[in-house]
């Protein structure tokens, strides 16, 4: 992990444990990066600003001294003190790569005390020749605002879901690596209310290992549907569920994904919904580097050239160098897609709402149409209109 220095003065450039810089200092530039923090939470850099004030406050408190606080913050400041009282942990000691086991092992443990773990296993017991383990911090706004950054949406019962966005910076911290081929709309499309996605991807074990997660999910948004009943039953009085089904379906597709993603991360230590208060914790997210970092000299010498080969094979590609050759192009899976299924017959026993809560599916007390791809016909009575 890079090491904090001290930003300006007399003591420019100088790392915060050198003995000559003093605590007075410290404190000073502590409290003036806290500030400007508080004006402009949001700035570029503003991570790493809070890993360095927190850094600069635990220097202080090593030394023996009190971190002086900056003065007293507005009432409307102090109501966000739960959001960045968090991150006033000592996060410099946590985030940064790792190449002993023991020390991974303790990291992992410490990060579950303190944030939400994500990591493709909770303890690590050795770590291949030239690897090392990264731990990075991926922070979640729980504002549902209209004028926020959208990282959450509402799900009902006081819960927010994570919004896509939040999600490819998990897996993208996680390692994941999203297959394009085999990942997509199982279903053919025909029906505009009715989506079938699977999310396929791949993530890399601190064994060396690599293990494939999926991720599917069904949404319905057909009139009649399981999740449309559900939808109603769950309604408060006055809510507009009308606009709700609108937008579901609107975004059909998205929402499809997102979840299925959801879904195939979710063994990593992502839940499918949270409250506010929770995710005041941001998400300490584990993934295995290859760094070619060894005490052997020779394995050094071929790690190093290991990496220059995977580092310039776009180069030679481009400028004459031997491409390695290929046997023949590789296969892609043709999806041909299947016809929306009627209402009682699901293709599991599950489906996934538009608030991202499981519900059972039941049988419906009608028949089903002749042909499952035809539009849902219901029973005399109900109001088939969109």
């Amino acid at each position: 992990m890079a090491q904090v220095k001290v930003p300006g003065g007399d003591h420019k450039g100088k790392a915060i444990e050198d003995p000559t810089v003093p605590v007075d200092t410290l404190n000073y530039w502590a409290n003036r990066i806290a500030k400007d923090l508080e004006q402009n939470p949001t700035k570029q850099f503003a991570d790493q600003d809070r890993i360095n004030v927190a850094a600069m406050r635990g220097e202080v408190a090593r030394r023996g001294g009190a971190p002086a606080q900056s003065q007293q913050r507005p009432a409307a400041q102090q109501q966000r003190a739960p959001s960045t009282a968090v991150v006033q942990a000592p996060v410099q000691a946590l985030v940064g790569s790792y190449g002993a086991a023991t020390m991974v092992d303790a990291k992992l443990r410490e990060a579950a005390s303190q944030f939400h773990l994500v990591s493709p296993a909770t303890s690590c017991g050795s770590l291949p020749e030239g690897c090392e383990v990264a731990l990075s911090l991926v922070h979640v706004d729980p504002s549902t605002d209209k004028s926020g950054p959208g990282d959450v949406a509402p799900v009902g019962g006081g819960k927010l879901s994570l919004s896509g966005s939040v999600l490819k910076k998990i897996g993208a911290a996680a390692g994941i690596d999203w297959d394009p081929v085999m990942s997509g709309r199982l279903d053919n499309g025909k029906n505009p209310h009715y989506c079938h996605f699977r999310a396929v991807g791949t993530v890399r074990l601190f064994d060396g290992r690599v293990r494939t997660v999926t991720g599917e999910v069904e949404i319905d948004m057909r009139e009649g549907s399981p999740q449309i009943v559900a939808m109603q039953q769950r309604a408060k009085e006055g809510a507009n569920l009308d606009s709700q089904i609108r937008d579901t379906r609107l975004f059909l597709l998205r929402h499809a994904e997102t979840k299925a993603k959801l879904r195939a991360i979710a063994d990593m230590g992502v839940k499918r919904s949270y409250t506010a208060k929770e995710l005041e914790k941001p998400f300490a997210v584990a993934r295995i580097m290859f760094t070619g970092k060894t005490q052997d000299p020779e394995l050094r010498r071929m790690f190093a050239s290991k990496i220059a080969d995977s580092m310039l094979g776009g180069s030679r590609a481009l400028y004459g160098g031997q491409a390695p050759a290929l046997s023949g192009p590789a296969p892609t899976p043709q999806l041909i897609g299947h016809e929306a299924p009627p209402h009682f017959a699901p293709a599991d026993d599950e489906a996934l709402t538009s608030y991202g809560e499981e519900v059972t599916r039941t049988p419906l007390p009608h028949a089903p149409p002749a042909n499952p791809g035809d539009a849902y016909e219901p029973p005399t009575g109900t109001d088939a209109s969109y």
